[in-house]
């Protein structure tokens, strides 16, 4: 759901339907925001099959820092709660090791100021039957839901003779119908809302016969996106026969490829047959009206392509040769192809059917270059190696082809690796040939070289150094050598790098480490506490300039966070962090181990090959694992190749990051931090 580009992390809302307010209130949004103190109302507008909010104003807001709205609901008068965390920083990871003071929560109550009258019938177990049925239809959505909660409990809702009307007026009359025997059609119910919410208690755990017809012609004659997200919802959960065709009935009309979920959806209904039912989804794409579809074509086949070629199985492949075959023009071809490719990265390919190989050779002259590489086309490395020396060739590319590069055995595609290393490429270039040049780490030019870059000025190239030589033993020993001469400092290195290097367990190394950080295990050391008052006292004096403190972000933190839109997808990104909280800031930057966000905790991965890889997790399937580094590189291994994985309590952002920063410079950083919009 859309909203306004502004500060907020709403986790929890209600929409009010309580008639205890002011009417303004009616059918507005009420989000908790954690992260900035305070209750936010909203408008709630229609986006096709969804919403969008529009903030219009805080409803509550405290200038206390630890004022920690968590949720907020209505209740039988009319009123709304809120329930506050109290607590400096709400931190499930912390509180669940007993970092709690339950005796510091609060709940607060919002109403209409001088209005203390209450519902009078809150108390339902003293209604009779008609009171309840009057009360399904009341204005509080408390009221209704309750009231439907105890006509189920005392009656047999198929006996209960008073219930006469065939049309809901709202949800909890739907549901008093859906439990009698009356056919409810579902094309005359007037309200979007209501007539998508119908279709999804239509298609419960077992559809009756009648209403899975009726839910197939809905899909005929249906123009509001927001009930067709509805109904293509529920085909998945149908047999592929009539499930396909409440898709083929939607697709039929080419009506709703910009709405910013349905195409989506679609691709998710075809998907969930996509090994269940082989022979549907043949059927479905034997049809040549399905692959002119503009959804299809933009949504769906480059996903389905990718699916299948995704499994690295026999079956899965032969999938791939049959869409390739009945694929109807060239374009929707290179959108196979390119699907196909993007199931490739940075995994090895399994053995190809000799179909699918065919139907790559009858379209050779579509395919990339870093495909044919990976699947061996006669000529394709010593292309990509003249591109490799070609000035010309755009970064993304060369970029692309050091990445393939590294997957096959070719000697002369290292030697122009490192050479492209060597010559001082674009960060981007270097960080990938360092990726590669990983799995030649105890080649001595491979580490002089990495070396060499590891004294770079830029963090990318540094960090995917440091990445380089930590990973093998050898290596590691030739960067603590060069440590000991002097030659280099681990001293500001991150947390990670330190633990990466014990975890060759190497007596040698580790005699080195505990002679340089004696209290490695301390979250916070009394130097970084100094540290935090001192930076501290000089911005609590105010001043500063953000545009100038947006250079210095750009030069610090850009290249692994994101701010307005800007930046690395590394570490979290920081436009909705709660940067007003100064004290959490400087906790950050000057202890960045103290506390670790969740979801970005480190993770050290020792392959069977005793090399060892550190970064954020972000796949863990059955068959791979990948992790992002630090370096910005991804990184995959196949799950029968890892020794050991391992969480770890420390922090990838390097330490000592503001050493050196005058007071000044400081000044303007912060404002920068802590300011709502980029500055001008």
């Amino acid at each position: 759901m859309k909203n306004a580009q502004v500060e907020r992390f709403t986790h929890q809302f209600i929409i009010y339907e309580g008639n205890g307010l002011p009417e303004r209130y009616e059918g507005k949004l009420f989000g908790v925001d954690v992260l900035h103190n305070k209750l936010v109302l909203s408008e709630v507008l229609n986006d096709g099959s969804t919403f969008q909010t529009k903030d219009i104003t805080p409803v509550m807001s405290s200038k206390d820092p630890w004022f920690r709205p968590v949720m907020v609901t209505d209740s039988p008068d009319g009123s709304i709660y809120v329930a506050d965390w109290y607590d400096r920083q709400v931190n499930h990871y912390r509180n669940h090791e007993g970092q709690i003071d339950h005796e510091l929560g609060r709940v607060y109550r919002i109403r209409t100021k001088g209005k203390v009258t209450f519902n009078n019938k809150t108390n339902l177990t003293d209604l009779s039957k008609i009171d309840l049925l009057e009360a399904t239809r009341s204005d509080s959505r408390w009221l209704r839901r309750s009231a439907l909660v105890e006509l189920r409990r005392r009656y047999n809702i198929n006996e209960i003779t008073e219930l006469k009307r065939k049309q809901p007026l709202n949800a909890s009359e739907l549901e008093l119908l859906l439990g009698t025997d009356k056919l409810i059609p579902i094309k005359d119910i007037t309200d979007i809302g209501l007539r998508g919410y119908a279709v999804r208690r239509f298609a419960g755990k077992a559809i009756s016969e009648k209403h899975r017809n009726a839910l197939i012609e809905l899909a005929i004659v249906e123009e509001s996106p927001e009930v067709v997200s509805q109904l293509i919802a529920v085909s998945k959960r149908m047999d592929s026969n009539d499930g396909f065709k409440i898709v083929k009935n939607v697709l039929s009309r080419n009506l709703f490829d910009s709405d910013p979920h349905i195409p989506l959806l679609i691709w998710w209904s075809i998907e969930s047959k996509a090994e269940s039912d082989v022979a549907a989804i043949k059927e479905l794409f034997s049809d040549n009206n399905i692959w002119r579809n503009k959804i299809v074509r933009n949504d769906v086949i480059g996903r389905i392509m990718r699916r299948y070629a995704s499994q690295e199985t026999i079956e899965g492949y032969l999938m791939c040769a049959f869409l390739l075959k009945n694929a109807v023009d060239q374009e929707v071809k290179k959108t196979l192809i390119s699907g196909f490719s993007k199931a490739l990265r940075g995994k090895q390919i399994g053995v190809m059917p000799k179909a699918l190989l065919t139907q790559f050779d009858a379209t050779k002259d579509l395919l990339p270059l870093p495909l044919r590489i990976r699947i061996n086309s006669k000529g394709a490395v010593d292309e990509a190696i003249v591109l490799l020396t070609n000035k010309n060739t755009p970064t993304s590319s060369l970029v692309e082809l050091v990445s393939t590069l590294g997957f096959v055995n070719s000697e002369a595609a290292i030697d122009a690796i490192k050479s492209l290393l060597s010559n001082g490429a674009h960060k981007d270039v270097q960080v990938a040939c360092l990726a590669v040049l990983s799995a030649y780490c105890a080649d001595n030019e491979v580490k002089k070289l990495a070396f060499n870059k590891a004294l770079s000025r830029e963090a990318m190239i540094r960090e995917a150094a440091l990445d380089l030589l930590a990973s093998e033993l050898s290596a590691a020993l030739f960067l603590v050598d060069r440590c000991k001469e002097g030659k280099f400092s681990l001293k500001n290195a991150n947390a990670s790098m330190h633990e990466k290097l014990r975890a060759h367990e190497d007596q040698s190394i580790n005699r080195y480490l505990g002679k340089l950080f004696k209290n490695i295990d301390s979250k916070i050391t009394d130097t970084q506490e100094r540290e935090i008052v001192r930076i501290k006292e000089i911005v609590s004096t105010g001043g500063g300039n953000p545009k100038n403190g947006e250079k210095t972000f750009t030069r610090l933190c850009i290249g692994c966070h994101k701010m307005f839109d800007k930046g690395g997808e590394i570490g979290p990104d920081l436009t909705s962090y709660q940067r007003n909280d100064k004290d959490a800031l400087l906790m950050s930057l000057v202890a960045p181990g103290a506390e670790i966000r969740e979801g970005y905790e480190n993770v050290i991965i020792k392959t069977k090959s005793d090399t060892v890889h550190s970064g954020f997790l972000v796949e863990d399937t059955a068959k791979y694992v990948a992790i992002r580094e630090l370096s910005g590189a991804s990184r995959v291994f196949e799950r029968n190749q890892i020794k050991s994985l391992a969480n770890t309590d420390v922090s990838l952002m390097p330490q000592g990051l503001l050493n050196g920063i005058d007071d000044n410079t400081l000044k303007d950083f912060f404002a920068y931090l802590r300011s709502t919009t980029p500055p001008f």
